[in-house]
């Protein structure tokens, strides 16, 4: 794509909004879900590597209704519960 999207890789700074807090988010693979993931993400990158918290990827189809309950029994197992939830899919038609 000219001129290639800005999804904030290198331009969005975090403002640790979302201190404290774990979500899953889903729909990152590209548009404006990708915007929306690495925005997320930098909000709470920088608390991740200060406090010593980890971060888990969970690829899968949220279309799939097994795979959502493991992305949700998963998360809070890995995380200890949670807090938001992002879910940015679009639309299927």
């Amino acid at each position: 794509m000219t001129p290639r999207p800005d999804h904030g890789e290198t331009t969005y700074q975090g403002n640790r909004r979302l201190d404290g807090r774990k979500a899953p988010v889903t729909g990152g693979d590209s548009g404006i879900g990708r915007a929306a993931v690495i925005a997320f993400a930098r909000e709470v990158v920088q608390l991740i590597r200060d406090a010593g918290r980890k971060a888990v990827a969970l690829p899968g189809d949220i279309r799939d209704e097994k795979f959502c309950n493991k992305l949700v029994d998963e998360a809070v197992r890995e995380l200890g519960g949670l807090d938001i939830l992002v879910n940015n899919e679009r639309g299927i038609s």
